[in-house]
């Protein structure tokens, strides 16, 4: 496993940036997945929250396209994990 470089450090720092600048009632908002996804090389990064019963789902993806059944079937099954939590 490498060790941290300054890109590393610049990143981390980027994703703390968009997360100060957020004004609004979502937290995570797609800057912010965004640069949190460019912290974590994956595919999609996804913030999911339940206030007063009603779902919150923001996410952010590349490549970018239609949501496919086994994704609808993961957001099935976490919001139920977010549910029983």
């Amino acid at each position: 496993m490498r060790g941290l470089v300054e890109s590393d450090y610049r990143s981390a720092l980027e994703v703390l940036h968009e997360a100060a600048a957020v004004d609004g009632p979502i937290p995570f908002p797609q800057p912010v997945l965004g640069a949190l996804r460019r912290l974590v090389p994956c595919d999609v990064v996804t913030y999911h929250e339940r206030i007063a019963g009603q779902p919150r789902l923001v996410f952010t993806s590349e490549p970018r396209g239609p949501v496919s059944l086994e994704i609808r079937a993961a957001v099935r099954r976490f919001a139920f994990e977010i549910d029983s939590a």
